[in-house]
């Protein structure tokens, strides 16, 4: 009887053994695929972006009232730019240092500006409750009093800012930022008509690249208020 208990419990610890590596190995499967999962979750959103609007594309391709003022399309890059302007809003309110503070300012703006510029209120209760506001384009001056604040306020710490910028620029969120600018530029070409001659296809493509500029700086925003490493690299001192 001794003989056989003893036999049961060294099975009954090398089953638990076992169990246990097995157990272990799983943990770290799980805590490889979850850090995989952090380091490219950037590159799965990109993905997702440029899929989104592959299949709009696809769907809307020949559905100009899609694409034009104040459609679907645009509405669509009003939305991103406005939370692009909020998450870098929030992102400078949010850092302590004072050259981060403002850089994200520069970026809540510039996304702002966009976001004014892409919104057409004429015609509308709002356009006519702002009357001469909105005739004068006193937004737009409004936009550049703020810019200017911003850069007299910057001018002591402007060396620190360029670096802090290119820093920034050359990280996850300054990229997909970048990627965004660069789809603006060809939406800008598209409505000179560089990419096409026909009136409703050049409307098309400027508002595709456009809508996939605005998600890409949503999407930098995002990054940089999510991550605290990210505001970090505008300071002009840490190393990416």
């Amino acid at each position: 009887n001794t003989g056989r208990h003893m036999l049961e419990m060294l099975i009954v610890s090398r089953l638990d053994e076992r169990l246990f590596r097995s157990r272990h190995r799983w943990n770290e499967r799980l805590l490889a695929a979850q850090a995989d999962l952090g380091r490219h979750f950037d590159l799965y959103l990109a993905a997702f972006i440029i899929a989104a609007i592959s299949v709009q594309t696809a769907l809307f391709f020949d559905w100009n009232n899609f694409y034009e003022e104040n459609a679907p399309a645009e509405m669509a890059q009003n939305v991103f730019l406005l939370l692009a302007s909020l998450f870098f809003l929030a992102a400078a309110i949010a850092d302590l240092n004072r050259v981060a503070r403002l850089s994200l300012g520069g970026l809540a703006l510039f996304c702002f500006t966009a976001f004014i510029r892409e919104v057409d209120i004429k015609g509308t209760a709002l356009g006519d409750c702002l009357g001469r506001f909105t005739e004068l384009e006193l937004h737009f001056v409004a936009a550049g009093l703020a810019a200017l604040a911003l850069i007299t306020a910057s001018r002591r710490h402007f060396a620190v800012s360029v670096r802090g910028m290119m820093r920034w620029a050359r990280a996850s969120a300054g990229r997909w930022f970048l990627v965004g600018a660069a789809f603006y530029l060809l939406g800008d070409a598209a409505e000179k008509n560089f990419f096409s001659s026909g009136e409703g296809k050049s409307e098309m493509i400027e508002e595709t690249l456009e809508q996939a500029a605005t998600m890409f700086f949503a999407l930098a925003a995002s990054l940089t208020f999510a991550s605290p490493a990210a505001r970090a690299l505008l300071n002009g001192r840490q190393t990416p």
